[in-house]
């Protein structure tokens, strides 16, 4: 399993403070459910599903700059919370052909998070997760660092940095 052992977000503790448990949303006959264990086995949920997701992403257009990502992905995705107690990650087939919301590209950050991973993954661009917080004690936001540049779509634009207090870059291999 992923470890996030010595970062500025420590293990064992909830992202964003609140999950009760991780919902893991391949398609409407796929799902699996578990209970909130720590930061580390969301960030492994969201890889893996990246990672499943890989085949699916082969059908986008093919960009090499972060920016061009960034712009083709915010036009057709929407950002909609999580429903509450629950840490939702949809797998990208399913963030738009099968949506937990019932809306097409209709997810939040981690969900975008995975599909620009598996975009990544795909076409074999260096990227880095980013996890947010206002404390060194919990995570309250992700992105994805793409050869260098913030792509976070829940932004208004690309390389938009938050503004808070803790960061810290997780290396992904692709």
């Amino acid at each position: 399993m992923y470890s996030l052992n010595g970062g500025y977000i420590l293990q064992k503790n909830y992202f964003r403070n609140v999950a009760k448990e991780i919902f893991i949303f391949m398609s409407s006959k796929i799902q699996f459910r578990e209970d909130y264990k720590s930061l580390d086995k969301t960030i492994y949920w969201i890889i893996e599903q990246a990672k499943a997701g890989a085949a699916y992403m082969a059908q986008f257009p093919k960009f090499k700059s972060p920016c061009k990502i960034f712009s083709y992905f915010k036009k057709i995705t929407t950002f909609h919370s999580d429903p509450p107690g629950i840490e939702l990650i949809q797998h990208p087939h399913t963030l738009f052909e099968e949506n937990y919301h019932g809306i097409s590209g209709a997810g939040d950050c981690d969900c975008f998070s995975t599909l620009l991973l598996s975009y990544c993954m795909t076409n074999k661009l260096p990227c880095n997760i980013i996890l947010y917080g206002n404390s060194r004690k919990y995570a309250k936001h992700i992105a994805v660092e793409i050869m260098g540049v913030t792509v976070d779509l829940t932004s208004p634009s690309c390389n938009f940095e938050r503004p808070y207090k803790y960061s810290q870059k997780i290396p992904v291999i692709v």
